[in-house]
């Protein structure tokens, strides 16, 4: 929130956001801590407050909410043992920062988390970022207990290489299976990975177990993969959104790579193939919601009608008007 929504809030907490018309009651302010401070991962580097937040997360039970920066760090905020800064009663400090540089398996540089994810137990944290090669985090985020392998960016199938060759978009934990994982990337592949210790190494990281989809457009072409991964509350599939527009369905199931989603929606914000950026199942696994950065719309998807393909756009000027629900 800006000062102007912050102080109206203060003044009247019923009031709504009028930018988006969302009711909120109260609000807190995360705090870096300060202008500038070190790494407490032990590594000492110096580092910003300034960098922009990149990726949130909540673990399971809300205790702990994790935030990603575009300067390579996570921040940790622990609800329970929050304690307001000295400069005001509204402005809570990290418990903990994490520099994602500090990891002797990734010589590449600072990368930009891009994604997060917490798995079922709030035991582990998925990370995605720039680099094309995600890691997994013990709850603390001290220790990198996984650290994926990057595929080779001259091999043009992806179902062929044994990691993401492109930045990673997406992340996520199988809800009732703590040993599986899956990550989706601008290479349009969503991949998945055992981190229960059956899966195989090479150079000290985890390589892929299985691509689960490579994303086309409506024309058989490659997409790049732009959203986040969202999976159904049962496991089952997963959903993601691509660059040229579609929202689609995936299986989880089998040994290989499937050939096609179990249902897509393209152009699902419009016309002109607005970027889907983000994506979610709902609780019952019945709904999606699917959002573009293009329209500044959130809308709301049928599951089974997309999978059995009877889902019907009906787009006014410039894309908006009545989706097929």
């Amino acid at each position: 929130n800006n000062n102007n929504n912050n102080n109206n809030l203060h003044n009247n907490p019923t009031s709504n956001n009028k930018g988006y018309s969302l009711p909120i009651t109260s609000s807190i302010t995360l705090a870096p801590d300060s202008s500038s401070f070190a790494s407490s991962d032990g590594s000492g580097a110096p580092l910003k407050s300034s960098a922009a937040v990149s990726a949130l997360v909540f673990e399971p039970s809300g205790a702990r909410l994790v935030a990603g920066h575009r300067d390579g760090t996570l921040r940790f905020y622990d609800f329970h043992g929050m304690r307001p800064t000295q400069d005001s009663q509204t402005m809570f400090a990290p418990f903990r920062v994490v520099d994602s540089d500090n990891d002797p398996l990734d010589q590449t540089g600072r990368h930009v988390i891009t994604a997060l994810g917490a798995s079922g137990t709030g035991g582990r944290w998925i990370v995605g970022t720039t680099s094309a090669q995600p890691r997994i985090l013990d709850r603390e985020g001290g220790t990198t207990m996984y650290h994926f392998i990057k595929g080779d960016a001259y091999v043009t199938d992806c179902s062929k290489t044994k990691g993401h060759t492109a930045w990673v978009t997406g992340v996520a934990f199988h809800p009732l299976i703590k040993e599986t994982c899956w990550t989706a990337g601008l290479d349009g592949s969503v991949r998945q990975w055992d981190i229960g210790g059956r899966g195989k190494l090479q150079f000290g990281k985890l390589v892929c177990q299985k691509v689960v989809a490579k994303c086309k457009d409506e024309k058989g072409r490659r997409s790049q993969v732009v959203s986040n991964v969202s999976v159904h509350p049962g496991g089952r599939k997963l959903v993601v959104g691509t660059l040229c527009g579609s929202i689609q369905v995936w299986s989880c199931f089998g040994s290989g790579v499937n050939s096609r989603p179990l249902g897509a929606v393209f152009s699902a914000h419009g016309e002109n193939s607005r970027p889907v950026t983000f994506v979610s199942f709902d609780g019952k696994g019945e709904r999606i919601a699917s959002r573009s950065e293009a329209d500044d719309t959130v809308r709301i998807w049928s599951v089974d009608r997309i999978e059995k393909g009877t889902v019907g756009n009906k787009f006014g000027k410039g894309g908006r008007g009545k989706e097929g629900e």
